[in-house]
């Protein structure tokens, strides 16, 4: 009963490629495919320990786990209703009869009687599934529980790229520290020359003001940057399941470096991108458990056949198990709906209208996953550029800041021009750490985008065409 499973279409990019310029082309299935360690590509150590640490002890990923756990239980129960049900028991109890109780002959007796009675059957019942009822159940939960191994796929995946987001935001915070440390150690050398010099009269109290204000504006950003590790680090605690106090990662200095043309060789194309992101699968699989429940419903309309069988020893006196005691029974019990009110018509309406949600879900999945990969491919094609650009500016920067600095102790420029130059090296550093931290955190989400790692090779920009 119901109709045949059909994947339900989802409306593909109908031009050659994305934005990005890659082209797509049709796809096998493969969202059963690993998907890491893809982030051993960034060749960290202490991200490394960090993403194992995570996927043995994440608290969602336990929860998922035993989800599957829960899918695969419910399963069985589907499934075993293809199959006879066996079941054996014993069973013994004492009577006292009436004194006035009728006899054969229609006569009250006067006296009680005692009455053991001693039972040992073996009885089989069966469900004949005359209409599908119980395979198209047993295919729901099969389903149910492919959706739910995709589900936690799709959870590893997505703490995996939680861990590196938080990871590289935290060594983000730790390249700001260190700047704004360094800065606040240089401010503060140039504060001690400027008061000597105002002492002395050849710097203005206008100097001296202008470079209190500019170091007190990099403290507070020095305490904002410590804040900010704190909480990546409190953030990493908890996707590594390890109670904060207790959970340290250790600074560095600079952000290691690193080319994302070595990360990931990714033939990101439409279809295949249906086939692999695992939240993908996990929504059409449960547009397949809805199109089963149509059938479970609709079979609720026609008759339902059980058959029976009995055989086992009764006595009412040792020995029980011997020839004369032994007993049997046959039985086949039809029920067919004759009048519900209604009611079975709105359970097949009721599975129709799931069928249709689930549906819709897995368009909606589809084409955020398109968009989500557009977003990363475009991410991942301009961010290099950026940090490019940024290292250049925090360059000229520094040259700026010297310059500036010589002009001022011979004579030819005011402090203010020094202190100008200060800001805007420290901001373009400051923009130059974060640049090359969405470097990173772009080839993160490319994964996540795609469903997994992939093999190594180029990874494709926006003047870069994947056949």
């Amino acid at each position: 009963m119901g109709p045949d499973y059909h994947a339900p279409e989802a409306s593909l990019p109908d031009t050659t490629g994305w934005k990005s310029a890659v082209e797509w082309r049709p796809a096998a299935p493969a969202d059963q495919a690993a998907r890491g360690p893809w982030w051993e590509v960034y060749a960290d150590p202490e991200l490394n320990r960090l993403e194992a640490l995570a996927l043995q002890a994440n608290t969602s990923l336990a929860i998922a786990a035993a989800q599957l756990d829960v899918a695969r239980a419910q399963a069985t129960v589907a499934n075993s209703a293809l199959v006879p049900e066996v079941d054996i028991g014993a069973q013994a109890s004492r009577a006292r009869l009436s004194a006035s109780r009728p006899t054969n002959g229609g006569t009250p007796t006067t006296r009680p009687a005692f009455q053991n009675t001693f039972q040992l059957p073996l009885t089989v019942s069966y469900e004949l599934d005359l209409f599908g009822a119980v395979r198209r159940g047993a295919e729901a939960a099969r389903a149910g529980v492919e959706a739910t191994a995709a589900d936690l796929e799709s959870a590893r995946l997505v703490i995996s790229a939680e861990v590196a987001n938080d990871y590289f935001a935290l060594r983000e915070a730790d390249a700001e520290v260190a700047i704004d440390g360094r800065t606040v150690a240089a401010l503060r050398r140039a504060r001690a020359v400027i008061a000597e010099r105002h002492r002395a009269g050849t710097a203005s109290g206008l100097d001296l003001a202008a470079e209190d204000t500019a170091l007190a504006n990099v403290e507070a950003d020095l305490a904002d940057a410590t804040l900010s590790r704190a909480q990546y680090e409190n953030a990493l605690a908890v996707l590594v399941g390890v109670p904060a106090p207790e959970f340290h990662v250790a600074p560095v200095d600079t952000l290691t470096a690193f080319d994302t043309g070595t990360v990931l060789g990714v033939a990101v194309v439409p279809s295949h991108l249906l086939e692999r992101r695992p939240d993908v699968a996990a929504a059409e699989r449960r547009v397949a458990a809805a199109n089963a429940a149509i059938g479970v419903a609709t079979a609720a309309y026609f008759p339902a056949l059980e058959l029976t069988a009995a055989v086992g020893y009764e006595s009412v006196a040792a020995p029980l198990i011997s020839a004369p005691n032994l007993a049997w029974a046959l039985g086949a019990a039809l029920s067919a709906p004759l009048f519900d009110a209604g009611r079975r018509h709105a359970g097949v309406e009721i599975a129709r209208a799931g069928h249709d949600i689930a549906v819709a879900q897995y368009r909606a999945v589809a084409l955020n996953a398109f968009a989500e990969t557009e977003d990363a491919l475009a991410s991942l094609s301009l961010s290099a550029e950026a940090a490019a650009a940024r290292a250049r500016a925090a360059s000229a920067a520094r040259q700026s800041l010297a310059l500036a600095t010589r002009r001022y102790e011979v004579g030819v420029a005011s402090y203010l021009d020094v202190v100008s130059a200060q800001q805007a090296q420290l901001g373009a550093e400051r923009d130059a750490v974060r640049a090359q931290t969405r470097e990173r955190l772009a080839t993160a989400l490319l994964v996540k985008a795609v469903g997994g790692d992939y093999p190594r090779g180029t990874v494709p920009s926006a003047s870069t065409a994947v056949p």
